[in-house]
């Protein structure tokens, strides 16, 4: 256990070191660029990876540290420390985008302390619930159903929560943008009489406090639905432009992207979690941990991020031409692009993990519309 400490902070002081490193000798450079390489995108984010690497090996001890301390935990115990381990676990992974940004001195669209703090506090409950639960029904599951039967259904519990339950727990109505204020009013009202004339019933629409740079669409239909603009992006963006990019979003809605999105988490996160019970968790019990850990970081790279990733981009390609039907201007459509591209500092000859490059995203728009 000493080990996972020892190695993950060497891991995790080293990268970040380099991270500092690259951040002050590109600075000037990028600067000027106004935005990074391909190449300098590539040693930032694998430096992010590193940092993540050695919290994640961290974590690990602390938790094999803490195990060996209640052999025979109370459910309540076992099924908190559950849910404290995901918890930290998406903390992790956020933090790695932060790093990301940081590192190669674009925005880091943090949110404001009340809403971090509201948000953490909510997905913490909400996490400690779910493990509690998935601990209680253990006792009850009977033990000759295999893994491949049951993970499945335990992994479905936790993008439920946060694709359904969470929204209307983070933003109440309290937080949603109504139809006189301010220079959204125009846009909620078009979300609500488009949304109504494709018989989606309410679409509520609401700011993400802080510099958030993006828009989500999220809930599904028996938990409501949301559009999510980010305070950073409606300060950025001109009326036409907020319009389109409203329109991508109910698009995502109207496509049913969201359940997509759910059963496609259940696919890879299942997947994931068979590797871990079948073949890594032996490797740890055989003594082979540093191979244990190399197969599950190249399990959840590839599973969890590469996979999901070539089915997003597709679907992001079919909602902007779709959110171009919806708001009848593909050039406010290919402005937004290109200013969300600027703002961002991410060139738009380069895609994400998720989204194809602008100008992929722009020429598809073009050759659709023409």
């Amino acid at each position: 256990m000493m080990v996972f400490f020892v190695v993950g902070t060497v891991i995790a002081a080293v990268a970040g070191l380099g991270l500092a490193i690259v951040r002050s000798r590109l600075s000037g450079e990028w600067a000027s660029a106004n935005h990074p390489s391909r190449r300098q995108d590539s040693v930032a984010m694998g430096l992010a990876l590193l940092v993540s690497t050695g919290l994640v090996l961290i974590l690990g001890g602390l938790i094999l540290s803490t195990a060996s301390r209640f052999p025979d935990p109370p459910l309540l115990v076992f099924g908190t420390i559950l849910g404290v381990i995901i918890f930290l676990m998406h903390g992790i992974l956020r933090s790695q985008v932060i790093l990301f940004r940081w590192g190669t001195r674009r925005p880091l669209q943090l949110n404001t302390p009340a809403f971090v703090l509201r948000d953490a506090a909510l997905g913490l409950l909400g996490y400690v619930t779910l493990g509690t639960i998935l601990v209680a029904l253990a006792n009850v599951i009977p033990n000759e159903l295999p893994a491949i039967v049951i993970i499945p259904f335990v992994v479905a519990l936790f993008p439920l929560y946060e694709l359904s339950v969470k929204p209307r727990l983070v933003f109440p109505r309290s937080f949603e943008v109504g139809d006189g204020e301010g220079r959204l009013s125009d846009i909620v009202a078009w979300i609500r009489q488009t949304a109504l004339r494709r018989s989606l019933g309410r679409v509520r629409v609401a700011l993400i406090p802080g510099d958030t740079i993006n828009a989500y669409a999220t809930g599904m239909g028996w938990s409501g639905r949301w559009i999510l603009l980010g305070e950073g992006l409606v300060r950025h963006m001109d009326q036409a432009q907020l319009r389109w990019i409203a329109a991508h979003e109910l698009a995502h809605t109207i496509r049913r992207d969201v359940p997509k999105l759910l059963v496609s988490a259940i696919a890879t996160g299942s997947l994931h979690t068979l590797i871990l019970v079948y073949t890594v968790f032996p490797l740890y019990d055989a003594g082979r941990a540093f191979a244990a850990s190399m197969l599950a970081g190249m399990s959840g790279a590839v599973v969890l991020g590469v996979l999901p990733g070539l089915f997003m981009r597709r679907i992001e390609l079919a909602t902007d031409r779709l959110g171009v039907q919806l708001a009848g201007d593909p050039d406010a459509a290919c402005s937004a692009l290109h200013r969300l591209a600027e703002v961002t500092k991410h060139p738009p000859t380069q895609g994400s993990l998720t989204h194809p490059p602008v100008r992929q995203r722009v020429e598809a728009i073009r050759a659709a519309t023409t």
